[in-house]
């Protein structure tokens, strides 16, 4: 009887990883394939509260932000603390790094485009 459990035990299903340039281009992109991918939700995924906040913080008043999208998202990706993932603090978001995850979620979306 070492194990009675066993049997009925469930594994947790490995989960997509969101990182902060993948949800800015979902937020302000035109990538029907990746909206299809979030708002589907047929896999499961996840982010930390620092790639939210970085993709968040990363967004400018000219982009065309759509609160619902974000809604979306938060319905369907399981957000977990970066502190308690990774026992460290979270970086301060500087413009240099805002500009670079804006530099991948664009590229991203047009090297799509060139396909």
């Amino acid at each position: 009887m070492a194990n009675e459990h066993t049997n009925n035990q469930t594994f947790p299903q490995q989960k997509i990883f969101l990182n902060a340039p993948l949800i800015v281009r979902y937020l302000i992109g035109n990538d029907p394939k990746l909206d299809d991918f979030i708002i589907l939700g047929q896999k499961a995924m996840m982010t930390t509260d620092k790639e939210l906040y970085e993709a968040l913080g990363s967004l400018t008043k000219y982009d065309n932000f759509k609160i619902t999208k974000l809604a979306k998202l938060m319905e369907v990706a399981d957000v977990y603390p970066h502190r308690e993932l990774t026992k460290t603090n979270k970086d301060v978001l500087t413009f240099e790094k805002m500009e670079l995850i804006r530099k991948e979620a664009l590229k991203q979306n047009t090297d799509d485009k060139k396909k």
